[in-house]
C-alpha cells in the first residue's frame, strides 16, 4: 500500500471502519444524515430503563444504560456512546450483549441507519489510469480492514 499510495500521494485518507468497543460503553457510528440524536438519546433510555426493570438484569446492574451523547463526527458518521454500570463478577458482558442487541433494533425500528464502512481517498492527480486509481482504492480499502497485499502488488480489486 505505502508504494501505492506514495506514487499516486493523495491529500487525504479517511479510515472510517474501525469502531470501538469498550468494556461498559459502547460506540455507534450512524449514518449522519438520517439521525436525529434526541431519539437516539430516548430509544437507550427506554432500553436502560427496561433492562432496569428485568429481573435476569437488575440485581447486576447498578446504573442503567444512558446515552453520552455525540463522541465524535466524521467524514459520513456521527459517533454516539452509550454507558451502563455493572457490579464487579456480575453479568456486565451478558448485559453488554443484550443491551447491544436491543439498541440495533431500537435502532432500526426507528429507521435510525448505522454508517457503513468506507473509505475516501482523494486523488488530486488526474494524470492516473484506472487501473492506477483502482490499486490506490484496494490498496487503501484493503489496509482498513487488514488483508495483505495481493500477490504481485496490484491491489486491483474486480
Amino acid at each position: 500500500m505505502q508504494d501505492v499510495v506514495g506514487k499516486a500521494r493523495p491529500d487525504y485518507v479517511f479510515h472510517l471502519a474501525a469502531q470501538s468497543f469498550p468494556r461498559t460503553s459502547f460506540e455507534s457510528p450512524l449514518d449522519t444524515y438520517d439521525t436525529n440524536i434526541q431519539l437516539v438519546k430516548k430509544i437507550m433510555k427506554k432500553i436502560g430503563e427496561e433492562m432496569a426493570a428485568d429481573p435476569d438484569y437488575a440485581n447486576d446492574m447498578l446504573q442503567p444504560l444512558k446515552s453520552q451523547g455525540v463522541l465524535a463526527t466524521e467524514d459520513s458518521a456521527i459517533v454516539v456512546r452509550a454507558k451502563f454500570t455493572a457490579r464487579p463478577g456480575g453479568n456486565s458482558f451478558v448485559i453488554r450483549r443484550v443491551a447491544y442487541d436491543k439498541i440495533i433494533k431500537g435502532f432500526r425500528a426507528a429507521g435510525i441507519k448505522f454508517a457503513h464502512k468506507e473509505v475516501t481517498v482523494n486523488i488530486p492527480n488526474t494524470n492516473l489510469g484506472d487501473d492506477e486509481v483502482k490499486a490506490i482504492a484496494g490498496a487503501a480499502a484493503r489496509a482498513t480492514i487488514g488483508e495483505p497485499a495481493k500477490a504481485g502488488g496490484s491491489d486491483v480489486r474486480g
